[in-house]
C-alpha cells in the first residue's frame, strides 16, 4: 500500500514536471542604461509606458511615430507616459532626428544593440508596453494596435 501510494505520488510529480507549461506573457523589465540614463528611471515608476525602439535612420519607424503620436495625445497623463529609445545609430543622429519629428516625450539614445539583446529583437520599430510595475504587457505593437493595447490596458 505505501508503495502504491509513493509510485502515485511520483508519477504525479513527473506528470506535473513534464506537462504543458503555463506562462504568463507579462514578464517583468530588462534594465539597461544608456548615456548615462537607466531605462529604469522611466519603466516601473507607476506608470503605464509605450516604449518605442526606433532609430533615425529606420523611415518605417519614423512612419510609426504619427501612430505613437496620437496614442501619446490621447493618454498622456498621470498613468500613461511614452518613452523613446534609440537603437543602432548614431545619438546626434537620434537628437537630430527627434527634434525634426517633434518627439514630445523622453527620449534615450546611444542604447546600441543592448536593447535588442535584452529583449530579444533585431527589426525596428519595436514598440512594446509595460504595466506600472514595470511588467512586458505587450510588444510588436504596430498600427492601430498600439491605441488597442494602451486603452485595453488602462480601461478606456
Amino acid at each position: 500500500m505505501k508503495k502504491l501510494l509513493i509510485l502515485a505520488l511520483a508519477a504525479v510529480l513527473v506528470a506535473a514536471a513534464c506537462g504543458p507549461k503555463r506562462s504568463n506573457s507579462a514578464k517583468p523589465f530588462k534594465d539597461f542604461e544608456a548615456g548615462g540614463v537607466k531605462f529604469s528611471e522611466y519603466v516601473g515608476q507607476g506608470k503605464y509606458i509605450l516604449v518605442d525602439f526606433w532609430a533615425s535612420w529606420c523611415l518605417p519607424c519614423r512612419r510609426e511615430l504619427a501612430n505613437v503620436k496620437a496614442v501619446y495625445e490621447e493618454f498622456k497623463g498621470e498613468n500613461f507616459d511614452v518613452l523613446s529609445v534609440a537603437v543602432w545609430d548614431n545619438p546626434k543622429a537620434s537628437i537630430l532626428a527627434g527634434q525634426e519629428e517633434q518627439i514630445p516625450w523622453p527620449q534615450i539614445v546611444g542604447a546600441g544593440g543592448v536593447p535588442g539583446s535584452l529583449y530579444n529583437f533585431d527589426k525596428i520599430p519595436q514598440i512594446m508596453l509595460f504595466g506600472p510595475d514595470g511588467t512586458l504587457l505587450k510588444r510588436d505593437l504596430h498600427g492601430s494596435d498600439i491605441r488597442k493595447a494602451v486603452s485595453e490596458a488602462l480601461g478606456r
